[in-house]
């Protein structure tokens, strides 16, 4: 059974949002695709609240990443070299990484 990973991800300062997301798109999504196991990999920028009354997220980017197996993707992740993990810690304020599992399928929209 595939699981979804999910990287909640903060910047240091805004100054870095553009070479973030050149990092993203020309580092991290290759990696992702050439890892053995990852079945899908996507990453949305948190522009701010929507509905009244919930304040502004406390993180800046939401990733998701459908891996076929999660000790696989550790592994795959451990074997990464430290190049790559070093070359964003100086631009990620933080991050929280967890697994998750579906409660609610996917639904599509109604009437327009």
């Amino acid at each position: 059974m595939s699981r979804t990973v999910v990287a909640l991800t903060t910047l240091t300062d805004e100054a870095v949002r553009a070479d973030y997301e050149r990092r993203l798109r020309e580092v991290d999504a290759p990696t992702a695709a050439g890892m053995p196991g990852v079945l899908g990999f996507r990453v949305l920028r948190l522009e701010g609240p929507v509905l009244d009354g919930v304040g502004v997220p406390a993180h800046h980017y939401l990733e998701l990443i459908e891996v076929a197996d999660l000790d696989g993707f550790r592994t795959a992740m451990a074997g990464l070299p430290e190049s790559f993990h070093a070359s964003f810690r100086s631009v990620i304020g933080g991050m929280d990484v967890a697994h998750a599992a579906p409660v609610v399928g996917p639904t599509t929209g109604g009437a327009a």
